[in-house]
């Protein structure tokens, strides 16, 4: 069984009124049994770039260039928005994640 549940983010930029969507799809059948997602990154890389052991998740892809562009720019607040609202944004999604694979788990009594 699968469930799709869309969300919708809202914000406000400059006055205008934003969004972005997105669905998520509840694990399909083999994904809930116990199928391994793959890495987007190498452990080998995210070693290489000294990313702390909290940052190597599922959005290490996006955290790396992060990391580069705050320490090209000394840690500047105003710098690096995009790139923090894209980490920002993979880590709530995979918030969102794990709380349906919850959700499953209780269903079938995992």
């Amino acid at each position: 069984m699968r469930i799709l549940v869309d969300y919708r983010i809202y914000y406000i930029k400059k006055g205008v009124l934003h969004y972005f969507s997105f669905s998520l799809l509840n694990m399909p059948e083999q994904e809930r049994i116990g199928k391994k997602r793959i890495m987007p990154v190498s452990d080998e890389l995210m070693a290489k770039e000294q990313l702390p052991f909290e940052g190597r998740d599922y959005c290490a892809h996006i955290l790396i260039p992060l990391q580069r562009c705050r320490h090209e720019t000394f840690y500047l607040p105003w710098k690096c928005v995009h790139e923090r609202h894209l980490y920002g944004r993979c880590q709530f999604i995979e918030s969102l994640r794990r709380i349906n694979f919850e959700k499953i788990k209780e269903q079938h009594g995992v």
